[in-house]
């Protein structure tokens, strides 16, 4: 659900399609029922989404009144009452945000056609006057507080995800989402926004210049202070800019190579089972 609602300044937006399992009654009753002194009923709960995946709501420490995890089977890593709320909260906030992308029957007929719908059971199709009524029961429903803060923003450009995740991220400067996929590619692309930089600087001082061979020019002193500095700019400023871009690729080198194996190793001892724990 990274993508979810983020478009791009090129008019692209991704929508992940709805899952037929949040239109099950039963997976609500059984995985995602909320408790009436649930935390996330207040708004508290925060997701940690490495190790609330798959979690049925119910779970609890003694096991009360959720699934039976002596059964044999898969083996399943500890919760907290915290995530699994989490959970709910992000389905909620899923749910809200078809109810405000699918509002006329035009909106309905293009997500079906693009297969953002699922079918449902035996193969039978959803109508859009069983879409109008699930809507309005949503939107009647809705509380700010039980749904994830993500989706109190809607849309969100993926150029400002991008910005904030280079300070926010582990390792640093690490793209929400890249934009390019090799190391050419990266290259090119800082290259072409330095040249394309670098014609409107020579511009400048070729104006300057031709104002600096004029006898009007030459008597304003502050004017020659300008364009000498501009000029010792002109030249450091490029190379400093193309420094830049070798240290940046030489950090997302060793950050592909070094920093994001360590962390994934880390991360997934973290996230491994209890060798007890099963379901």
């Amino acid at each position: 659900m990274d993508l979810h609602l983020v478009w791009t300044n090129d008019g692209i937006i991704f929508v992940k399609p709805l899952p037929r399992f949040l239109l099950s009654l039963e997976v609500w009753n059984e995985y995602l029922n909320c408790e009436v002194d649930c935390k996330c009923r207040r708004g508290s709960a925060v997701l940690n989404t490495g190790d609330a995946r798959q979690t049925p709501h119910r779970y609890r420490s003694d096991n009360s009144g959720g699934v039976n995890i002596n059964r044999p089977g898969v083996s399943w890593p500890s919760r907290t009452q915290r995530d699994v709320c989490a959970l709910r909260r992000c389905a909620l906030g899923f749910l809200y945000s078809y109810a405000c992308l699918i509002t006329y029957e035009s909106d309905f007929a293009y997500s079906k056609e693009h297969h953002l719908l699922p079918s449902l059971a035996r193969g039978s199709e959803i109508q859009w006057d069983d879409w109008k009524k699930f809507s309005k029961e949503i939107l009647a429903k809705y509380k700010e507080a039980d749904v994830h803060p993500r989706f109190h923003r809607g849309e969100l450009r993926l150029s400002r995800l991008n910005f904030f995740s280079r300070f926010t991220q582990w390792p640093l400067f690490t793209s929400y989402i890249r934009g390019w996929r090799n190391y050419g590619s990266l290259v090119r692309d800082n290259i072409t926004s330095l040249a394309t930089a670098t014609i409107f600087i020579a511009l400048i001082l070729t104006a300057m210049q031709v104002a600096l061979a004029t006898d009007q020019i030459k008597a304003h002193p502050q004017f020659m202070d300008v364009s000498y500095g501009f000029s010792i700019f002109a030249i450091l400023a490029p190379l400093f800019v193309l420094f830049l871009v070798i240290v940046e690729v030489l950090y997302n080198l060793l950050k592909d190579n070094l920093l994001t194996p360590n962390l994934a190793k880390k991360l997934a001892r973290k996230k491994r089972p209890a060798a007890d724990a099963s379901v």
